[in-house]
This record gives structure tokens, C-alpha cells and sequence, in this order.
């Protein structure tokens, strides 16, 4: 996604006759990315928000995250980590952004857990540019209906 440029330059060259020739140079010049662009979460309006029945187990798809980044190559490549979560009952997918379960939640009924995710370009470096989201999870007994009214 780096943008070319193709020039022909004219350059006009004498010889020791005192001739006159001219030379024409194509020159590709190709302009290289910086990164100067941080990720952004794509439900940057606020929280992230998610409920999960108290039923679920190991391994079960709490929600999916998603930045993007405008720079191009590895400038623009993301990496998804988590912060913020002692209870280690969640894990990111570094490439993907998904979020799983990594313990049953039975003994967590009407519990709501709170997390950063942290998602990086760079394909994840210590020198890349980051962007954190707040994660609310919320574990609801099966048996009860729930009702949520988000406020912008």
C-alpha cells in the first residue's frame, strides 16, 4: 500500500565535443510509511459491552474486538492484549481480537467483570502505538431475563 511516484527527469549533458544530448532518467521514488497513527477500536463510543450466561464454559466466544490502523505494513499491523484482568477468567487472540473463556462461570452468577484490552501496531512491538478499550462482561443467571439500557 506504500504509493510510487514515477518521474522522468530531462537532463541535458554536453560532451567534450561541446555537443548537446539529452538523457532522460526514469526515477521510481517510493514513499515509506511512519508510523504516526495509533490503532482505533471500532466501538470507540464507549465501553465494550458483553453477557454471558452463567452456563458458559472454557473456551466459549465472549465477544470479538476489532481496531484498525491507517498506516500501512507492520505500522498498521495489530496485536490484541489484555490488561486489568486478576480474575484470568478471559483471553484475547493476539491476531484475532476474539475473546474467550478460559474457566466455567457457573460460580459467577450476577457478576460483572471489568478489563482493559489493549490492541498495539507495530504486529504487537514495545515501540508501537496502542489504544485500550474498557471491557464490561456481565454473567447472568440462565434463568433470569435481563434488560440493559446503555446511555450515550
Amino acid at each position: 500500500n506504500v504509493p510510487s511516484v514515477l518521474y522522468a527527469l530531462e537532463n541535458p549533458v554536453r560532451r567534450k565535443s561541446h555537443k548537446l544530448y539529452d538523457n532522460e532518467v526514469e526515477i521510481l521514488i517510493k514513499v515509506m510509511d511512519v508510523n504516526d497513527n495509533a490503532p482505533i477500536f471500532k466501538e470507540n463510543d464507549g465501553p465494550i459491552i458483553a453477557v454471558v450466561p452463567d452456563r458458559a464454559n472454557y473456551g466459549y466466544p465472549v465477544l470479538k474486538v476489532e481496531a484498525y490502523d491507517e498506516d500501512s505494513g507492520n505500522n498498521g499491523e495489530i496485536r490484541y492484549s489484555l490488561l486489568n484482568e486478576p480474575a484470568r477468567l478471559f483471553d484475547v487472540d493476539a491476531l484475532t481480537g476474539q475473546i474467550r473463556l478460559l474457566s466455567s462461570l457457573v460460580t459467577f452468577q450476577d457478576r460483572v467483570f471489568g478489563f482493559d484490552v489493549k490492541a498495539t501496531d507495530r504486529v504487537g512491538a514495545d515501540d508501537g502505538k496502542s489504544t485500550i478499550a474498557n471491557v464490561f462482561v456481565y454473567v447472568l443467571n440462565a434463568q433470569q431475563e435481563v434488560c440493559l439500557i446503555l446511555a450515550g
